[in-house]
């Protein structure tokens, strides 16, 4: 995430932003946090909803792959259930449970 805050400044550059208001959820407000902690003379504002700052902890990944473990369908596309899990692992997320 740190990468993707610090690529935003090249994006702003090519298009000649001199400041941005910032919008994110999750995983993107935390990339926006990050961008404006490291560069706030380029933020004139920042809209944070539900910033994510850890990862997934071995057992709440576990638990995700336990809980999505079908023994039926092994092959195929993805689910929500490997959606979310994919997003949670990489991302974090507050556990609903």
């Amino acid at each position: 995430m740190v990468e993707i805050a610090e690529e935003l400044v090249i994006i702003l550059d090519h298009f000649k932003l001199s400041q941005v208001v910032l919008l994110g959820v999750g995983a993107g407000a935390n990339i926006a946090a990050r961008f404006g902690m490291k560069h706030p003379s380029r933020c004139f504002g920042t809209i944070l909803v539900h910033p994510t700052g850890s990862t997934a902890t071995f057992m709440e990944t576990f638990k995700d792959k336990l809980k999505s473990w079908n023994p039926i369908k092994q092959h195929g596309d993805l689910n929500t259930n490997h959606e979310a899990y994919l997003i949670y692992h990489r991302f974090g997320a507050v556990s609903s449970s």
